[in-house]
């Protein structure tokens, strides 16, 4: 499996380190969450999707992983006693 393609969708990832540019201009330094943070939880909440670490989530995945999360906590959040 090629680094340049995201480990949950197999789509290109667009990861500027993988691609040989400048990893300050690649995009997911310019989200409004953090990609480490967000792929941490997305693998302890599925423990059964192995992801490699050499393998970056590609913007896509990684935009679904964030509204996952905020609909999950915004949930809790409604029904806390």
């Amino acid at each position: 499996m090629s680094d340049k393609n995201c480990p949950i969708c197999q789509q290109s990832n667009q990861c500027m380190m993988a691609n040989g540019g400048d990893v300050s201009t690649c995009w997911c330094l310019t989200t409004d969450f953090s990609a480490v943070d967000l792929i941490e939880q997305y693998q302890q909440q599925h423990p059964q999707i192995l992801l490699d670490k050499q393998q970056c989530v590609c913007q896509s995945c990684l935009d679904n992983i964030a509204s996952a999360q905020h609909l999950s906590k915004a949930s809790v959040q409604i029904f806390t006693p």
